[in-house]
């Protein structure tokens, strides 16, 4: 299977949500605040507010204008206390100092935007996209057992990635650096690249796995892969001539077409909502 298919999982994890939810007697919102018109924002806020009410739950999607100042969003959001919370990143300049001055006391940190995940992750939470590439490559590995919805222990279960080399293309605040967190826990040999690495496609040739989350569209094309590599995980996305494209150039299965590839858009996104919500229900519920 070169190219990873998420339906199975993507369908399976929608009816851990939805009986989850359906137990509920109260309800958890979700607000989700779009400044600007970046289209990967726009269209990740949409996906998150059309999965939200599949699953009965209600999103309330902010839309501000480029220029608004904090004091109109704060104002906004504050009108819904006890809501898990998301700023759809990025944001403007002005606008970057948004979440130290939120009062997260009154929110859910759902995505993880403070700085406590250490507390979180001994809670066993994890970041949407980190938790989804967890999801994606245990079910890769066919390590996942989806049958019991009430009592979803896979989200739990541990890869083990000792002797493993992982590759990681980025070191962003929503995905690069939380991986790390997440590589180091779980024992694997990592090399961790940047915008300022050199001969990155010679480092990148040592890996078992490659996971890119750089934003830079087609950064990573067959020069980047060799025989070593046996899974690579977009979970990067960029915008080119109005649409939304990944990381990895989707032509290196041509050079290597044994390789198990993760596609972005498609792979990754869909399961990060999925895994979003998750943790609304978690924090919400204390569970």
């Amino acid at each position: 299977m070169p190219i990873y298919s998420n339906a199975n999982l993507k369908e399976n994890l929608k009816q851990v949500l939805k009986s989850q939810v359906a137990v509920l007697k109260l309800k958890p919102k979700l607000q989700i605040v779009l400044v600007g018109q970046h289209l990967p924002s726009i269209k990740y806020s949409k996906i998150k507010q059309k999965i939200g009410t599949e699953l009965g739950l209600e999103v309330i999607l902010h839309v501000f204008d480029k220029n608004t100042i904090q004091t109109k969003i704060l104002d906004q959001i504050n009108q819904n206390p006890g809501s898990g919370l998301i700023y759809q990143l990025p944001l403007p300049p002005q606008l970057t100092g948004i979440i130290h001055d939120t009062d997260w006391d009154n929110f859910l940190d759902v995505d993880f935007l403070q700085d406590h995940k250490d507390k979180l992750f001994k809670k066993g939470l994890l970041p949407p996209t980190i938790q989804a590439i967890d999801l994606v490559w245990k079910d890769i590995n066919q390590t996942l057992s989806l049958k019991d919805t009430q009592t979803p222990i896979f989200f739990a279960n541990r890869i083990d990635l000792q002797g493993v080399t992982v590759g990681v293309i980025g070191q962003g605040r929503l995905v690069g650096s939380f991986l790390l967190d997440y590589l180091r826990q779980r024992d694997a040999t990592i090399i961790s690249l940047n915008q300022y690495s050199n001969y990155p496609s010679e480092l990148t040739k040592q890996c078992r796995v490659l996971i890119a989350a750089s934003g830079r569209g087609k950064l990573v094309d067959f020069n980047w892969i060799n025989f070593n590599t046996k899974l690579v995980i977009d979970a990067g996305t960029s915008e080119a001539d109005g649409f939304l494209e990944g990381d990895v150039d989707p032509d290196v299965l041509k050079t290597w077409p044994d390789l198990n590839l993760v596609t972005s858009p498609g792979g990754i996104g869909p399961i990060t909502v999925l895994c979003l919500f998750w943790n609304l229900i978690r924090m919400s519920t204390k569970a």
